[in-house]
């Protein structure tokens, strides 16, 4: 089942509970996939990587907007719509799992450069990898 297809299951089983908050936030994720299928070739249908890159980049926004106010009950508000849409998203790789990830990295490679070493360990990550976490963790084993 595709991302898309997840999402208008998952409105129609929300809209059963009556979940009005969960019903908002995936209908904005579907207002993203569609604003991106626009974006794109609007002939052809999103690939469950373009659906997550979109998915993915409301996230941030969403993340970024949570700096933006000092209410928070506005704030609270927002991290419950981040809970929402962190289930569509694939699991990030802890602190452990990253810093293994640079270990074995710098055990294969003689290179130092971070840029790099980064592109190394994101690769090695794939789409668990969180580049700020592994940034961290090179800077510091790095120094």
């Amino acid at each position: 089942m595709s991302i898309k297809d997840q999402l208008k299951e998952d409105v129609k089983l929300a809209m059963k509970a009556g979940e009005k908050a969960k019903i908002a936030v995936i209908r904005m994720l579907l207002s993203e996939l569609q604003y991106a299928q626009t974006a794109g070739d609007a002939a052809k249908e999103l690939t469950d990587q373009d659906s997550l890159k979109a998915i993915q980049s409301y996230y941030k926004k969403l993340a970024k907007s949570v700096e933006d106010f000092s209410d928070e009950a506005k704030k609270a508000q927002i991290r419950s719509e981040m809970a929402f849409v962190e289930v569509y998203l694939p699991k990030k790789a802890g602190e452990a799992e990253t810093r293994q990830a640079v270990n074995e990295v710098l055990a294969v490679t003689a290179d130092r450069n971070f840029g790099s070493l980064m592109k190394l360990v994101m690769a090695k990550l794939g789409e668990a990898g969180d580049g700020s976490t592994v940034s961290k963790i090179l800077k510091s084993v790095l120094n």
